[in-house]
């Protein structure tokens, strides 16, 4: 397993290990412990636990970008439960009259994705390989 710090969490990954689901049910109860005891919240996903303070997600980051740069369109790729929230940030642009697009990278080779990313998503693509694709083919569309 090990450990990823994105600067406003920390992310532990247990997919290297030998067994990546009894690593992650073993060490959740005391992530979970050592987060309540920081005033942080966990967030689950696949084969990862996310420690992070309470509001700091995906949404709400997606939400600065989009205000910073005045976006007059958004597209939100995902490929698990964290990205949830920016689906949700879609949603409420859409709401706002902004045009936004949910992409969902559902690799097959794994079948690890979370079901409702794909069941939320405008758009499933089979992974990284056919995100990288499409959106090459979408940069090629807009740029003619």
């Amino acid at each position: 397993m090990h450990v990823e710090d994105k600067h406003h969490s920390l992310v532990v990954h247990t997919r290297p290990a030998a067994d990546p689901a009894g690593t992650l049910a073993e060490l959740t109860p005391r992530l979970r412990s050592l987060a309540a005891d920081t005033g942080l919240e966990t967030v689950p996903g696949r084969f990862v636990l996310e420690l992070r303070p309470p509001g700091v997600d995906k949404g709400a980051a997606l939400r600065r970008i989009v205000s910073s740069y005045d976006a007059r369109a958004v597209v939100y790729v995902g490929d698990d439960v964290g990205d949830l929230a920016a689906f949700d940030t879609v949603a409420a642009l859409r709401s706002e009259s902004v045009p936004g697009l949910t992409v969902a990278s559902v690799d097959p080779e794994l079948d690890d994705a979370p079901r409702e990313l794909a069941e939320r998503a405008d758009l499933v693509l089979a992974g990284p390989r056919a995100v990288v694709a499409w959106l090459t083919a979408l940069a090629a569309a807009i740029g003619d």
